[in-house]
């Protein structure tokens, strides 16, 4: 999980893997992918704010965290792949496209054919 560019989401990750059960870390892989369809790249986001979108919860941790829309499309893509790798569903058994890692990893993303 190091190639995270921000370390609150990456502990925010790893919370999530290690304490979440497997519904919950599916609702909120669900959520991660809309809210990267809305992530603007030239923005900024709060931690907190992009804490509620994932887990329905407003943390108190890291008020002054403010982070780029590059970044946060970074991260968020790495937090759903880290997610995904625990629920042990395949990409073909959704009934909608998914982000699947290729070759590289987290550099490179398709959408995965259902």
């Amino acid at each position: 999980m190091s190639r995270y560019y921000h370390p609150a989401l990456k502990q925010l990750a790893e919370q999530q893997v290690r304490y979440a059960p497997v519904d919950v870390r599916i609702a909120q892989i669900e959520r991660v992918e809309k809210f990267l369809v809305d992530v603007q790249l030239d923005q900024s986001y709060t931690y907190q704010d992009v804490c509620e979108r994932i887990t329905e919860y407003r943390s108190d941790r890291f008020p002054d965290l403010v982070i780029s829309g590059r970044d946060i499309s970074h991260d968020l893509r790495c937090f759903v792949e880290d997610l995904s790798d625990t629920v042990d569903f395949p990409a073909e058994s959704f009934d909608e496209p998914v982000l699947t890692s290729i070759a590289g990893g987290t550099e490179d993303w398709q959408a995965g054919d259902s």
